[in-house]
């Protein structure tokens, strides 16, 4: 077994706190919700309990409370303040005893030796069988129904969604719950579901077609390519049954698949954060219910866009430097913000896109809704630069009129902003750092709306500019505060320099190689930033 990352400390009561620690795994540190008591079940609870957007259960593994990272993960769903996450133990205090867990799923499976993992198994099968016969399908699905009924029809669900996560065991039965067969009676005519989407994580014992049949509402699959307890074959079998559904004129809801690599079985609570790729399935794995799209951005999409870029920037310190005055002026900062992201659609050879939710997510509404967006700058250089910089003169009459606007509203109509302080950092701004590199893409801006943040809005934006990129066989560039280079990074950019700005800020620069030519871009950029930084000096 890892060592435990608390070994030696101690809480403030002087206690070690080693039973609410996890040790090797990305979810690290300290459960923060509390265990209470809730529809008949211990249920553990976290999040915004006021005003929460929707309701997230947990089904988790055959491990429940006992095991730290099922907590973890309940308040990685709960950590953007907009859901109520409840866990319940639907095993009624009975769970697998912790001390098989790092035989079933050991967070580093290279290092466990080929005795270590029979002879673990051998060991504990005999208790294994004895709680599995306590926890049949029946009582299991039974208990589960039944908690969920009670919390469809309580108050704190009345007008929310609910949704539904299963990791291993609990997996199964989130397939389930989904199907039509549990949906209960909301009025003399009217049948509700019991959840309104759900999510089955590498999903344990999954009898087909029994377990899919007639499912109600869209659910998400993840399948780890090498599992050896979920067998990945049935992946294709849900499929080929959906397919014959809707060859018959069936209404079946999504049914999505997501596959993860190498996804050994477990990998969305115990994967070894040591490996980049496990690390990525843990990552990966915690971006639940979002069910959406990329499209360009159009005019009518500016005000929405305004507001998130507001909305995101408005705890931002550099921001907040550049602008003291935003809390006392908020709509003069608006209305820079819309010249700016207006100049940016009329210019040739930046494109922008938004992320929009589509039916499936947790937070559709009927309609589709503006979650986050990109603005993508093609540099000139080549000739395939030139169908990405068309022009036409209805833009330049604009270009003119909103030039005209920027320079009055700036100088004469902005309170929000310091002009001292946006001269000084115009002058040592990075934005020429990257400009010998030709051809390439550049993320000029990247927002996504705080309340819709940890979904992987961000990373979707930034893939899809990877894409482009590809399919060119060129790079992306970006510039990023050092508190945001971790999403970057996570997304295969490297870290090209760091350059300071003012009153001790500083940027990051960055680069992103297609595959197979990592290496072509990045030393030239370094000497490039290297040299002007030099000049700078």
């Amino acid at each position: 077994m890892s060592s435990c990352p608390w070994s030696g400390k101690k809480d403030k009561d002087g206690k070690p706190p080693c039973e609410e620690c996890i040790s090797g795994t990305v979810h690290a540190g300290q459960p923060q919700g509390t265990i209470e008591s809730l529809h008949g079940l211990d249920t553990y609870i976290i999040g915004n309990r006021a005003s929460p957007r929707a309701i997230i259960v947990i089904y988790s593994d055959v491990f429940s409370h006992t095991l730290p990272n099922n907590k973890l993960i309940a308040d990685s769903y709960a950590k953007s303040g907009e859901y109520l996450v409840y866990m319940p133990d639907f095993f009624e205090g009975d769970p697998v005893k912790l001390s098989l867990a790092d035989v079933l799923i050991p967070v580093d499976a290279a290092n466990q030796s080929t005795l270590s993992k029979y002879g673990g198994l051998l060991a504990n099968i005999p208790s294994y069988l004895m709680w599995a016969g306590r926890h049949g399908k029946d009582k299991t699905h039974k208990t589960c129904v039944e908690w969920l009924q009670k919390l469809r029809q309580s108050d704190e669900a009345q007008g929310k969604k609910i949704g539904m996560v299963g990791m291993c065991w609990g997996g199964r039965f989130v397939l389930r719950v989904a199907r039509s067969s549990e949906s209960i009676q909301v009025s003399e005519s009217k049948t509700q579901p019991l959840i309104d989407a759900g999510v089955a994580l590498h999903p344990s014992n999954v009898v087909l077609p029994e377990d899919i049949e007639g499912l109600a509402v869209p659910v998400s699959i993840g399948w780890g390519e090498v599992d050896e307890v979920t067998p990945f074959k049935q992946k294709a079998q849900i499929e080929e049954i959906i397919a014959k559904r809707k060859t018959a004129g069936e209404s079946v809801p999504e049914v999505e698949h997501k596959v993860y690599t190498p996804g050994r079985h477990g990998f969305s609570v115990r994967g070894n954060p040591e490996d980049p790729a496990e690390r990525k399935a843990l990552e990966d794995s915690s971006i639940i219910f979002a069910k959406m799209r990329i499209r360009p951005l159009t005019r009518d999409d500016l005000p929405a866009v305004a507001d998130i870029a507001f909305n995101a920037f408005e705890k931002d310190e550099f921001f907040g430097w550049l602008n003291p005055k935003r809390d006392k002026y908020p709509g003069d900062l608006r209305k820079s913000q819309n010249i700016l992201l207006r100049t940016r659609l009329v210019t040739p050879g930046q494109y922008g896109y938004v992320t929009v939710t589509e039916e499936g997510d947790l937070d559709w509404n009927g309609k589709e809704e503006i979650v986050g967006f990109a603005f993508y700058i093609r540099s000139a250089g080549d000739e395939a630069a030139k169908t990405w910089r068309k022009d036409t003169i209805f833009n330049k009459i604009e270009r003119k009129l909103l030039d005209w606007e920027s320079w009055y509203h700036a100088k004469v109509m902005d309170r929000a902003n310091d002009p001292h302080r946006l001269a000084e950092y115009i002058k040592v701004a990075p934005w020429n750092y990257f400009a010998p590199i030709n051809p390439r893409w550049h993320l000029g801006l990247l927002c996504v709306s705080p309340k819709h943040q940890r979904r992987g809005i961000g990373s979707l934006l930034l893939n899809y500019g990877q894409v482009m990129a590809a399919d060119e066989k060129i790079p992306v560039t970006l510039e990023a505060s050092i508190v945001g280079k971790k999403l970057y990074l996570k997304n295969g950019f490297k870290n090209v320099n760091e350059v300071e700005l003012c009153a001790e800020f500083s940027d990051a620069l960055m680069v992103w190689e297609p595959k197979g030519m990592e290496g072509t871009w990045l030393e030239e950029i370094q000497g490039e930033s290297a040299k002007m930084k030099g000049r700078k000096e």
